[in-house]
């Protein structure tokens, strides 16, 4: 399950700002009451400018600190509603304490997740996890650190995590296809195999076929891991995301005009990281300056993103590339 890793998930807001709720009856209900409705609304820059305005009226209300932070959240405001969710955290034996605390750590972690910091999130995401209140937040807590312990190298972690969220949520596939990567990363190609399998058997989808495919290439299977490509390839393509997902088998396949058409519909669908995977194209046919083209056209629709180190690479290797010539 790729947290998306661009915004925070609403629902979890909602229910967050919604348990806020009670008990409501001072100077700054009424702001804190508009800034939920603008928040429901999607309208964060007014919910926050009221959010603000109710802690300014009640300044030692915890529940409008969270709030406040939440939608810094949504603004991706990353900084400000860390520096928001430091102040709510106390050291006080309560158990109204105890569940502003965890909201929070988690908050905290988010936030620090979102900017790439996963060492800091973690410490969060585990200070969460180590309070006993709002279990029913722990699902999200996890989901979060198990990516952040995938982007730190920490795969024996991240396998007890995910393992710990199959035990949760035993016919969810995405923790499997999950659970399957960290099984690769630890050359645990065994158990990597039956997590795949189990992933696609629950919910088949490119993501989880890819992955499948790369850990038998890694394995040296390449035919297993063609027939994999063309059973793809002829998956009835619904959406966009299919369109792009299927230009991605292309490019697998080495089928790269292919690949372009698909990708160049996907872009026009807002699909931009069909930018990249042209670039990449034109790196292999030796057309740096389309790959340059391509690249930078990418990074400029990019903010924070785990690729763009990767795509930073080929950049460079594409102008080195020009000069040598």
């Amino acid at each position: 399950m790729k947290i998306n890793l661009s915004k925070v998930k609403k629902v979890v807001l909602l229910l967050i700002i919604t348990a806020l709720l009670s008990g409501c009856s001072n100077k700054g209900a009424k702001n804190y009451k508009r800034g939920m409705d603008a928040f429901t609304a999607n309208d964060y820059e007014t919910a926050a400018i009221e959010f603000s305005k109710a802690i300014d009226e009640t300044p030692l209300r915890g529940a409008y600190y969270i709030a406040y932070g939440h939608t810094l959240l949504m603004l991706e405001d990353y900084e400000e509603a860390i520096n928001i969710y430091n102040q709510v955290i106390l050291d006080k034996d309560s158990k109204v304490v105890f569940e502003n605390n965890k909201k929070a750590y988690y908050g905290k972690g988010v936030a620090y997740h979102k900017t790439l910091q996963y060492k800091k999130a973690l410490e969060q995401f585990n200070l969460a996890l180590s309070i006993n209140e709002l279990e029913k937040w722990d699902m999200d807590i996890l989901l979060y650190k198990g990516e952040a312990e995938i982007y730190e190298g920490l795969y024996e972690e991240a396998k007890e995590t995910y393992s710990r969220l199959i035990e949760m949520e035993p016919n969810n596939g995405s923790l499997f296809l999950k659970r399957a990567t960290v099984y690769q990363a630890l050359l645990d190609y065994d158990n990597s195999l039956a997590d795949y399998d189990k992933a696609i058997s629950l919910e088949s989808n490119y993501d989880s076929n890819f992955g499948k495919y790369f850990m038998l290439k890694e394995q040296g299977k390449e035919e297993e891991a063609s027939d994999l490509l063309e059973q793809l390839a002829d998956i009835k393509i619904s959406t966009p995301m299919d369109q792009f997902m299927n230009a991605k088998v292309f490019y697998y396949m080495e089928e790269y005009d292919k690949a372009i058409a698909g990708f160049e519909k996907s872009i026009q669908e807002g699909i931009l990281e069909g930018n990249y995977y042209i670039g990449m194209i034109k790196e292999e046919e030796e057309d740096y300056e389309s790959a340059i083209s391509y690249y930078i056209e990418y990074i400029s629709t990019s903010s924070y993103n785990n690729n763009l180190a990767l795509v930073y690479n080929q950049l460079g290797y594409s102008y080195l590339q020009i000069l040598e010539y």
